[in-house]
């Protein structure tokens, strides 16, 4: 059998490195982002190097295990959908919420809740870091009631 080109060989492995895991982890995490930022590459016609894909690899792992702490930090205890009830305070406080800020702006916020990194969403509007820092600030003055 032939071998396979860079850097599909890569992306080969990291393939089977997913296929022989039993449970998502910060590992697959890690892994699923290294195989992202292959393809990216590959999109843009960027090379990217092994030491790239395992530096993209690492930053996911440490990343997944800090919102799993962030998850059992803040989430003890709650158990989701437990009580109709509070789904519908919930429901009731995001309509609130979403009323009080920009419509172009509901987006980034529910981007920002999911996880994101400014960096990622900045690229997706087509803004910088820095300015959208700026707008997340004046969304959460508006809901928190102060003049923006």
């Amino acid at each position: 059998m032939a071998d396979i080109p860079h850097p599909w060989d890569a992306y080969g492995h990291l393939q089977v490195v997913l296929l022989r895991a039993h449970r998502v982890s910060d590992q697959t995490w890690g892994t699923e982002a290294a195989l992202d930022a292959l393809l990216r590459s590959l999109q843009d016609n960027q090379p990217v190097t092994s030491d790239d894909l395992t530096r993209t690899a690492a930053s996911e792992r440490r990343r997944e295990r800090h919102r799993a702490h962030l998850r059992l930090v803040y989430l003890k205890g709650v158990e989701v959908g437990a009580d109709p009830d509070d789904a519908l305070a919930a429901r009731e406080g995001l309509h609130i919420a979403r009323s009080k800020v920009l419509s172009r702006d509901w987006p980034v916020l529910c981007q920002v809740a999911e996880g994101y990194s400014y960096a990622e969403i900045a690229g997706r509007i087509g803004v910088t870091p820095g300015c959208l820092r700026v707008r997340l600030q004046r969304c959460r003055q508006q809901l928190a009631g102060r003049a923006a």
